[in-house]
């Protein structure tokens, strides 16, 4: 006799093989909607977000601070991007080694938009220092002092890398002794100590008048008998000239000096060789060669 299924049975079968199976691997429709929703999620996050753009016009390298945490380095003049949450945030610059605060802001990132924040060169302090014996003047930061020796003096100048030109002075001006670029940190003062090296010529008068002395044409002045006097001049050639009040040249010479030369140019009497001739010996004379006679006149 034939078996037929439970009704029931029957039922229930139909029932099951009409529900889908999961696929394996979990490729199913279900996981596909929430991979969907993964990539927007992160889209709507990525869409939340600012670009903070940050120009440093410092010559030394700065970290950016967002909110206490590092998010950037530049170097010198240079300029950097970083993505950040949108809303206010507290930005801060320092300096690597130090943590000298170069900027400060709270700062407010609209979402998707993009902020310019520019860094500028702090002010910082240059100390200069003339160990030397001769004024110096000096040039920083587009400033200009002269300094005395044994003085001291400190220059405000912007921060980083400074140019420095320190010049001596002779009758034809100043002249250039030395050229460098100094660091100046910000916060903190940078001394430099200078020591010039000073090219001289040293004048004497042995005779017993006296003499007005020109140094490539320039008056330096009335040199007195038996006077010895150290005049500052540049490295170089230098026509030296003694003239008397008449206006004489007793003495016309060039000489060439060299940086730290301390040259002597003197002017000694004429020598005279030969002696008195028998005719004058005989009248009992003096020779007839005899220096310029000699006057009290003076020179204003």
């Amino acid at each position: 006799m034939a078996r037929y299924p439970h009704p029931l049975l029957t039922a229930a079968l139909a029932l099951c093989l009409s529900v889908p199976l999961p696929a394996l691997g979990g490729s199913g429709h279900h996981d596909s909607k929430h991979h969907d929703r993964g990539h927007h999620d992160r889209g709507h996050d990525d869409h939340e977000r600012a670009t903070l753009e940050v120009d440093n016009q410092f010559d030394g390298s700065v970290d950016v601070y967002i909110d206490g945490q590092r998010k950037l380095e530049l170097r010198g003049n240079s300029r950097g991007r970083v993505r950040v949450r949108s809303g206010k945030r507290t930005i801060e610059v320092r300096r690597p080694r130090t943590g000298y605060l170069l900027a400060s802001n709270r700062v407010y990132l609209p979402r998707g938009g993009t902020v310019s924040l520019p860094i500028w060169a702090p002010q910082g302090a240059l100390r200069f220092e003339n160990q030397g014996g001769v004024p110096l003047q000096i040039e920083a930061d587009g400033q200009r002092v002269w300094l005395q020796p044994g003085s001291s003096v400190q220059l405000s100048v912007t921060a980083g890398n400074v140019d420095v030109v320190s010049s001596q002075r002779d009758g034809r001006g100043a002249y250039l002794d030395v050229r460098r670029t100094l660091w100046v940190e910000p916060g903190i003062e940078t001394a430099e100590v200078l020591r010039p090296v000073p090219t001289a010529l040293s004048l004497t008068n042995h005779e017993r008048m006296a003499v007005r002395v020109r140094i490539d044409g320039r008056d330096e002045g009335v040199l007195a008998p038996g006077e010895v006097r150290h005049v500052y001049v540049r490295p170089g050639s230098a026509q030296v000239q003694f003239v008397d009040y008449a206006g004489n040249t007793r003495l016309s010479t060039v000489v060439e000096l060299c940086r730290g030369d301390d040259l002597p140019v003197v002017l000694s009497p004429p020598q005279y060789s030969g002696g008195p001739s028998a005719r004058h010996a005989v009248a009992g004379r003096r020779p007839s060669a005899r220096p310029v006679s000699y006057t009290t006149r003076r020179w204003r």
